[in-house]
């Protein structure tokens, strides 16, 4: 009865936010030492929060408004840098294509939306990685078994 109950409880709570996060333990300079950021894209509402995170506890402390993360993100890498952060979009765009969006990552951990492109050769990105120069971007597409 105990396992199934749990069954049931993992169920119900996948089925409330499928969630992606992404962190920065590097200090900033306009907050306290000890300090990095956390951020969350939620695909129950489409969007993506930023958060202060306290490391030598781990409190998170919500960071701004919560901003547009496409239709449904699903994943999201920060470049080596730590000045940007893309997100991938595994819902399509009104012309049937998928999204691949960055942002700006700022001093104190907020974001700012930069540009989009649509992937033409993609099906459902799920997984994205930024090479250690960052200057290239990888896109893993489940849904066409190809990396874009």
């Amino acid at each position: 009865m105990r396992m199934k109950c749990r069954f049931v409880a993992s169920l119900l709570l996948g089925s409330l936010a499928i969630l992606t996060s992404c962190t920065n333990n590097s200090t900033t300079t306009t907050g306290p030492a000890g300090t990095g950021f956390l951020w969350v894209a939620a695909q129950g509402n489409n969007t993506v929060s930023a958060f202060t995170l306290d490391l030598t506890t781990g409190e998170p402390t919500q960071n701004g408004n919560a901003i547009d993360g496409g239709i449904t993100p699903s994943a999201m890498v920060i470049s080596p840098d730590g000045t940007t952060m893309f997100v991938a979009d595994k819902g399509t765009d009104p012309s049937g294509n998928y999204d691949i969006s960055s942002y700006t990552v700022n001093s104190n951990g907020t974001l700012t939306v930069g540009s989009s492109v649509s992937l033409t050769n993609a099906l459902t990105p799920v997984s994205l990685a930024v090479d250690p120069s960052g200057k290239i971007l990888f896109v893993a597409n489940q849904g066409a078994d190809n990396i874009s």
